[in-house]
């Protein structure tokens, strides 16, 4: 992929829609929080990204009340399960540091009301209440499931710095090179002044 290269991808919401929350590898290093929305599955890895995601949805709970109660379009069929409990995934996304999100309520001049809410690259287009609804529920039920299953973020820096510590306790110790002793001493034949070793010459002696 190209260095510039982006890819964006914009979801059409249309009515109440079918989501699921889950938490996978609660306790471990690789513990995260999964919102599936038809065959988008969305990974969030940290408590900071779900406590925004879930506000940004909050945040517009007052307009959301000027969509259509029903956008009118057929409803889509539901997603086909391709094994136990899981659907086939067209788009996979993950989110960690409070990636950027924001929304924006339209109002086009002859047309009904829609709003467009923004996570990281994927772009939720919500035609009307039911959608915006589900939306919502989704993301404050991760926000609350990943307070229980993720780590503080304090915990977090911890284990990546006990992580670092372990490694730097595999290296092999090296001891320090004595410095020369430059103190002048009575009766003592001058001789030559060793020099301090070159950078990368420490782990030959």
């Amino acid at each position: 992929m190209h260095e510039r290269q982006s890819v964006g991808v914009v979801f059409t919401l249309h009515g109440v829609q079918d989501f699921a929350v889950v938490a996978h590898h609660a306790g471990t290093a690789e513990a995260r929080v999964s919102v599936r929305v038809g065959r988008m599955l969305l990974y969030i890895h940290d408590r900071l990204t779900a406590r925004v995601f879930a506000a940004t949805w909050c945040r517009f709970g007052q307009d959301a009340m000027r969509l259509p109660r029903e956008s009118g379009r057929p409803r889509v069929a539901p997603v086909q399960q391709v094994g136990r409990g899981s659907a086939e995934t067209a788009v996979l996304v993950d989110a960690r540091d409070a990636p950027p999100s924001s929304g924006q309520m339209l109002r086009p001049a002859g047309r009904p009301c829609s709003l467009r809410v923004q996570l990281e690259r994927v772009v939720f287009d919500v035609r009307d209440i039911g959608a915006y609804a589900s939306m919502r529920r989704a993301f404050v039920d991760a926000e609350a499931l990943a307070g229980s299953v993720l780590p503080e973020p304090d915990c977090a820096s911890a284990a990546r710095r006990a992580a670092f510590e372990r490694a730097a306790q595999a290296l092999p110790t090296h001891t320090r090179p004595r410095r020369a002793d430059l103190t002048p001493r009575r009766n003592a034949a001058p001789g030559p002044v060793g020099r301090a070793p070159r950078l990368g010459e420490a782990w030959m002696r």
